[in-house]
C-alpha cells in the first residue's frame, strides 16, 4: 500500500530534486525515514506541496559506500567527489551515519495546493 511521507529539506537540494539534476535523495535511517518505501509519495512541505514518487531505495554502511556506488552527479550535482563526501559528512556525522545511509531515487509527480490532504505518514 502507498504511503505519503512529509519531510524538509533545503531550497538547493528541493529545486535540483523538482528539475531532475538530482535524482537521489539522501538520508539516515531515523526511524521515519526507514517508512519510506518502493512506491511510496515523498513531499516536502517546505517549499509548497510537491509530490515526489519512490522509484527505489538503496541502503549502505557508509557515505562514501553510497558516493563509489551511486556516483556523485545523481547525489550532488556539480561537486567533486570530495567535496560531496565532506558536505555529506558534515549533514550526517559519524554518529548519524551509523544509522544507515539511505538513498531515496525519487522521480517529481507533481504539485498540490492543497495540504490539508496530508497526513504524517
Amino acid at each position: 500500500m502507498t504511503k505519503k511521507h512529509i519531510w524538509r529539506i533545503k531550497r538547493i537540494y528541493f529545486d535540483q530534486l523538482k528539475s531532475g539534476k538530482k535524482t537521489l535523495e539522501i538520508r539516515v535511517g531515523y526511524p521515519q525515514i526507514k517508512k519510506a518505501q518502493k512506491g511510496d509519495i515523498i513531499t516536502f512541505e517546505n517549499y509548497g506541496f510537491n509530490e515526489f514518487d519512490v522509484k527505489d531505495v538503496r541502503i549502505y554502511q557508509t557515505i562514501a559506500e553510497m558516493l563509489d556506488t551511486e556516483g556523485v552527479e545523481k547525489v550532488l550535482p556539480g561537486m567533486t567527489y570530495g567535496a560531496a563526501l565532506h558536505t555529506l559528512q558534515k549533514i550526517y556525522p559519524k554518529d548519524r551515519e551509523k544509522l544507515g545511509v539511505y538513498v531515496l531515487e525519487l522521480i517529481f509527480r507533481k504539485n498540490h495546493s492543497r495540504p490539508e490532504k496530508y497526513k504524517h505518514a
